[in-house]
């Protein structure tokens, strides 16, 4: 009978990447005259644009920035953002500390992050609103500020997800500049999964007028309900229902900045049954009411309704 050895070897767990502290977690919804005259920190930040189009200036190099796009600023490098004209965007901006060399090997570049890397993004961003408490139109809150109740380890989370980004992302740096193909992030059932979680939001952005059901998305890409389900899941973090009331919540900000649709108006363009159910899912997903986000862009942004 053979016996199983008394001491096994065990292999030590290196962390190539390791981020130690954050300053700032920010998630802003800028309008297209913004302008920020711009400053330089001796810590890391990234400005990631989840909607729209903007320009980053980083020492001397102006980019200009879509959605999907996110940019690294080195530590102690001068940089600025601007808006560009009637172009709302939104952005997510992260300053950190990290001395792990390694991430030298981030490009000097504006990098465009593929379905798997913005699922992570989405992640990071669930997981700092239950640690932090992240304005969404405050620009003028000066530091971060901690919820008093979090949910466990929110920000070990935080750390971790961000850690997993930079890593997959100096992966795809390094498969572009070695050309070698056995260091692909995705399997081939993972890449073929990716594309339909990418196709479904595709279409149901393009929809967002209607009422699509499940069934409706089932006949439309010929998988099963539970086969869609779980992998809406598994590459946004939310639920069919809950990525539809959320884009439609996005959708509804931008008719409302836009200033040519009553709340009514709106409610039925996205195919909501009235105007209470339309404030309800608004309030759920953005927090306030459709009413109370007006007042705030008035006082904090200057803007005008009719």
């Amino acid at each position: 009978m053979n016996h199983l050895p008394t001491r096994r070897p065990s292999f030590q767990l290196k962390s190539i990447v390791d981020i130690s502290r954050i300053f700032t977690v920010f998630y802003y919804e800028f309008s297209g005259d913004y302008q920020f005259e711009g400053e330089s920190h001796n810590f890391w930040e990234f400005v990631y644009v989840d909607k729209g189009e903007c320009k980053l200036f980083n020492s001397g190099r102006t980019f200009h920035m879509k959605t999907g796009n996110i940019y690294f600023h080195k530590p102690n490098t001068f940089h600025a953002l601007y808006g560009m004209p009637e172009q709302n965007f939104n952005v997510l901006i992260i300053s950190f500390a990290c001395k792990s060399e390694i991430l030298n090997a981030l490009p000097d570049e504006m990098i465009h992050v593929s379905g798997e890397l913005r699922s992570i993004l989405s992640k990071i961003t669930r997981e700092c609103r239950n640690a932090f408490y992240l304005p969404i139109i405050d620009k003028d809150i000066p530091v971060i500020q901690t919820k008093r109740s979090t949910l466990l380890g929110a920000r070990q989370l935080i750390k971790l997800y961000m850690e997993e980004l930079l890593i997959l992302l100096m992966r795809e740096e390094h498969l572009k500049n070695t050309k070698n193909p056995t260091l692909s992030l995705l399997s081939g059932q993972e890449v073929g999964q990716e594309n339909l979680v990418a196709s479904i939001q595709e279409y149901l952005l393009a929809n967002l007028c209607k009422k699509i059901t499940i069934e409706d998305l089932c006949r439309e890409f010929h998988y099963s309900k539970t086969y869609i389900c779980t992998n809406i899941k598994k590459a946004t973090g939310y639920s069919v229902v809950e990525f539809i009331n959320r884009a439609k919540t996005e959708r509804a900000k931008d008719l409302i900045r836009e200033n040519q649709l009553s709340l009514t108006q709106i409610a039925e363009t996205l195919g909501f049954s009235g105007l209470e159910y339309f404030s309800k899912v608004f309030k759920q997903y953005a927090g306030l009411s459709p009413n109370e986000y007006k007042k705030k862009l008035k006082t904090l942004l200057g803007y005008k309704f009719r």
